[in-house]
């Protein structure tokens, strides 16, 4: 929703300030107008109703031999072009991970790498 008001998505919701999203607790989970709006931290830290966002991909593509020097460059590490992007991240309506940004450790049991 804060990328279709902030135009970086379409269709434009048209909804007006907050487009009526509420609060969590008190707490509004946008702030600033349209087209600059942006994700309000305390709103998202919520436990129940805040989630953090993952790229998730092969571990084969990102570490090892056989890793793919662009993904590594855009992914992996707290200085990789995704997690420098914080301007970005925030018109799109996400948050920075912080440290835990670029982090290769958190990783499923799914499929182990070679």
């Amino acid at each position: 929703w804060i990328a279709r008001s902030n135009g970086v998505g379409t269709p434009n919701p048209g909804l007006g300030a907050n487009g009526g999203l509420g609060a969590i607790n008190g707490v509004s989970a946008v702030a600033g107008p349209a087209p600059n709006l942006t994700p309000v931290a305390a709103a998202y830290s919520n436990t129940t109703f805040g989630r953090d966002v993952y790229n998730v991909l092969a571990a084969e593509a990102i570490l090892g031999v056989d890793a793919i020097p662009h993904l590594v460059d855009m992914f992996v590490g707290d200085t990789s072009k995704v997690c420098s992007a914080t301007a970005t991240l925030q018109q799109f309506g996400f948050l920075s991970l912080g440290t835990s940004c670029g982090s290769v450790t958190l990783r499923s049991n799914y499929r182990s790498a070679p």
